[in-house]
């Protein structure tokens, strides 16, 4: 079920995502030559109404049209059925980001086409991934990770300041891409966001660029002689460490109960000085709007 190919379509620079099933057959890995090994990953349209990966990874490779990439550039073409019809996914169709290893679905041909993504990425030895995303909510742009370790937070906070540590769903690729490399979720924001394209544009020229991801965490800010600073959240209980959170990180964290969602799960905040980090043991709509100020 996966395509690998070498080189871009003639049209794939200007194309519209209802139109890329003319010349991309089902999910599609594109594998791009550059200066330095160690490819970016790059994955689009797991969700086919999410349009805003295929226009940032236009913008770069627009720049890049006459001459060589940084670095190899691994690009992952996901749903196209479902963007050929605008569609998050198909009907009678799965998720394409609930499939990944990890997952408690049961075994597809969706599922394998993860798998061998995750293993030719392995292969490749990957030096990060991106798997960007529109959302619906009126949010600031953030991302989403499943380790929060130096290199991760590091790679984060190129994108912007909120970041989401998730444990649930289960399937989602950038989890699956973590046992590999540093990966990450970026919410760019609505459909049509031209500050999101953008962004997610900038993110993936500067990881073409970088040499290594800095493997010290961000600088801490507001610490105190009795230790880090603490602040108040909605709906928290007494103030607790959490043992998902390296001491590294610097971080506040809080055990929060919400009798409305029937959910348990840690909200902390970074004490960094560019990220505030919400560290969440479910990620659902519901949960980020109520506790972060973000709606999935």
């Amino acid at each position: 079920m996966l395509n690998i190919r070498h080189d871009l379509p003639a049209n794939f620079l200007t194309v519209e995502a209802r139109q890329l099933h003319d010349s991309l057959r089902g999910p599609t890995l594109i594998h791009l030559p550059g200066k330095r090994k160690a490819p970016v990953l790059v994955s689009i349209l797991l969700h086919g109404n999410e349009i805003v990966g295929l226009k940032a990874i236009q913008d770069v490779l627009l720049k890049y049209q006459h001459k060589p990439l940084p670095r190899e550039l691994i690009l992952f073409v996901g749903n196209i059925e479902a963007a050929k019809h605008g569609l998050r996914k198909m009907p009678d169709g799965e998720d394409f980001n609930r499939v990944w290893p990890g997952t408690d679905h049961r075994s597809s041909d969706v599922g394998d086409c993860m798998r061998q993504v995750v293993e030719y990425a392995r292969r490749c030895q990957v030096f990060v991934s991106l798997d960007l995303h529109n959302n619906t909510g009126t949010n600031p742009h953030y991302s989403c990770i499943s380790r929060v370790d130096a290199k991760t937070l590091q790679l984060a906070l190129l994108f912007a300041r909120t970041v989401v540590f998730f444990r649930r769903p289960l399937g989602v690729q950038s989890a699956a891409l973590s046992e590999i490399c540093p990966a990450l979720t970026c919410e760019c924001g609505k459909i049509g966001d031209t500050m999101g394209v953008q962004r997610a544009a900038g993110l993936i020229d500067a990881c073409l660029h970088m040499m290594e991801l800095p493997t010290h965490p961000p600088p801490p800010r507001g610490t105190t002689r009795g230790g880090p600073s603490r602040t108040s959240w909605p709906c928290c209980a007494s103030p607790c460490r959490s043992p998902a959170i390296p001491s590294s990180c610097a971080v506040a964290s809080w055990i929060c109960f919400s009798r409305r969602f029937q959910r348990c799960w840690v909200v902390a905040r970074s004490l960094s000085s560019s990220a505030r980090i919400f560290v969440k043991a479910s990620y659902t709509a519901r949960s980020l709007s109520a506790n972060c100020g973000l709606t999935r």
